[in-house]
């Protein structure tokens, strides 16, 4: 998996509506890993999250940077892929970055939480 020649990731974010809350990221969970993606590069994340959440809320897409930072972008659903958009400014750390989608299923009041992808976001000397 890479990035395409659009600016485009796509990669599975599957859903497990067993784990809840704000505890993301951990190391159990499935994770895959796309690499190509250099610091300043924007690109657009497509992850499936393998269900169409219809009724959800509080769609996004939670990241930890290479630094420890953590943050959320937007997302926006389309069937099952959930989007978002990382400008290239915010693409500032080289290293593994962690993403995941999160979103409030209709009736829940604690986040449904996806599979972890990592990104790896390569200084332009590390070619």
């Amino acid at each position: 998996m890479g990035i395409g020649a659009d600016g485009t990731i796509e990669a599975n974010s599957y859903m497990n509506s067993e784990v809840e809350g704000d505890s993301y990221m951990t190391e159990e969970r499935g994770m895959s890993t796309i690499e190509e993606v250099y610091v300043g590069q924007p690109y657009t994340l497509k992850l499936d999250t393998n269900d169409e959440l219809s009724g959800a809320s509080d769609l996004k897409i939670l990241y930890r940077k290479p630094n420890g930072d953590e943050g959320t972008l937007s997302g926006s659903m389309t069937d099952t892929v959930m989007s978002a958009k990382l400008p290239g400014a915010d693409n500032d750390v080289a290293g593994l970055w962690n993403f995941q989608t999160s979103a409030v299923r209709s009736g829940d009041t604690a986040a449904t939480l996806g599979d972890t992808v990592n990104v790896r976001c390569r200084s332009e000397w590390e070619k």
